[in-house]
């Protein structure tokens, strides 16, 4: 049993109140529901007496699959009083001793797997839609193993940055960069273009749109994610981050419909409610200095800064707090490396591959196995680009990109192919730059190349 705290509830847990009612309402459903659905919400929206009421009840009604739905109510608890009591009522059932935050829980609900409640769905819908009211239409009928895994960050939607629709790109000579600066390059129907990384992290997913289609440009410092991905015609998709992650992958959002998408794979959370098959392209993209960008591709655009939504972080205190939160990077991973070690991820049919990155330079050419191929990862100041090889071995490069294998040949490369003798060219593989945490959490069979 929990005690009655001595103040109360503050105006976080009024507005959940609030919003539950709503809720509730609209549904046609009484909030006076004896189920496990209405004490996992009065966990979060009750009084002291009504959560204290709820704790005993889930105690004495206690089976296996209540840890899921509580561990997902945690961020949620009423009060931290309440939190605590929820977090003492599973060590006592599940014997485990993960830590003290909500964070800790869900690394080890990852890992231990505990069975699902029948009435699962429906209670994490109910839990999601205190913060996205439309979440609960949406998923309380899908199938619950697609999304059980999906994870409230604590945000609102007020709190997450401001939608980038359209990138404004400008001349190189217009902006003004430090040689040093890290920007994500990549070359679309013909054009190069350059993102200061900076300024694509204020908003995690930043779209570019071209007269061909759009590009999606992703960078999330607290995944460690960097990808890019094309949307074609007449499958433009306004995605934009959200406030959830999955198994530690950020969980990007389509404006324009009910999709949840995957930053790392570009691949939806569940099958759409409306049928809607549209689909991320991964395009190569690499993650540079500004100076060997430019030497590379001198008529690039570049991002230009907007004071009105690169502030973003400046302004947004539960944003910044949330993205400077090392919590996450602190977590145990499976496998042999730790879990905020920087990798490289490939993937082809049903292999997966983690590359690690080291700070120091490395070599210049590294040879992996793919998909039962050698593919080779090319590292040239601090870009590091991939393309398929097979039998070629390649030796360093100059700073023009020219690069020579064992017989003396040069090969040219370009951000698509590896230009050789006769033209032959040898086509560039997407990657990803990640953390091991959140690859391993993408792909938990993947093999690793320290």
């Amino acid at each position: 049993m929990i005690r009655r705290p001595a103040t109360q509830p503050g105006a976080r847990g009024t507005l959940i109140a609030v919003l539950l009612i709503s809720l509730l309402a609209a549904c046609g459903e009484v909030r006076e529901d004896p189920s496990l659905r209405g004490q996992i919400l009065t966990l979060g929206t009750g009084s002291a007496d009504a959560r204290e009421a709820a704790l005993d009840w889930i105690d004495a009604h206690w089976r296996p699959d209540y840890a899921a739905p509580l561990i997902d109510a945690l961020p949620f608890a009423g009060d931290a009083r309440t939190r605590g009591a929820m977090m003492d009522l599973l060590r006592r059932h599940t014997d485990a001793q993960p830590g003290d935050t909500p964070t800790d829980w869900q690394a080890w609900r990852r890992q231990a797997e505990p069975p699902l409640h029948p009435d699962y769905a429906r209670i994490k819908a109910s839990l999601l839609g205190l913060v996205e009211r439309q979440l609960y239409q949406d998923l309380r009928d899908v199938e619950p193993a697609a999304f059980q895994h999906l994870q409230w960050t604590g945000l609102r939607r007020s709190d997450r940055p401001a939608p980038a629709a359209r990138a404004g790109m400008t001349r190189p000579e217009e902006v003004a960069l430090r040689d040093d600066e890290l920007v994500i390059g990549l070359v679309l129907d013909g054009h190069a273009r350059a993102y200061p990384r900076r300024l694509v992290a204020d908003h995690i997913a930043l779209r570019d749109r071209t007269t061909a289609g759009d590009a999606l440009v992703i960078h999330d410092p607290l995944s460690g994610t960097t990808a890019a991905y094309r949307l074609r015609g007449d499958e433009l998709i306004d995605l934009r981050d959200s406030v959830f992650l999955f198994k530690g992958d950020t969980v990007l959002h389509d404006a324009g419909s009910t999709s949840f998408w995957r930053a790392l794979d570009g691949e939806r959370l569940w099958p759409d409610p409306h049928g809607d098959t549209r689909q991320l392209t991964a395009t190569p993209q690499v993650t540079t200095t500004w100076q060997a960008w430019r030497q590379l591709h001198p008529d690039t655009r570049v991002l230009e800064g907007d004071p009105d939504q690169t502030t973003f972080r400046r302004d947004k205190a539960a944003f910044r707090q949330y993205r400077a939160d090392r919590r996450l990077a602190r977590l145990a991973a499976p496998g042999p490396l730790a879990a905020n070690q920087a990798v490289l991820g490939l993937t082809e049919d049903s292999d997966a591959l983690a590359v690690t990155i080291s700070a120091d330079a490395g070599e210049a050419v590294r040879q992996v196995r793919l998909a039962g191929r050698t593919v080779s990862i090319l590292r040239a100041d601090r870009a590091l680009r991939v393309y398929d090889t097979g039998s070629i071995r390649l030796s360093g490069g100059d700073a023009q990109g020219v690069w020579q294998d064992e017989q003396g040949r040069r090969w040219r490369q370009t951000e698509s192919v590896l230009i050789g003798p006769e033209d032959r060219q040898l086509p560039r593989l997407p990657a990803r730059e990640t953390s091991w945490r959140t690859w391993s959490g993408s792909h938990p069979d993947s093999r690793v190349e320290p």
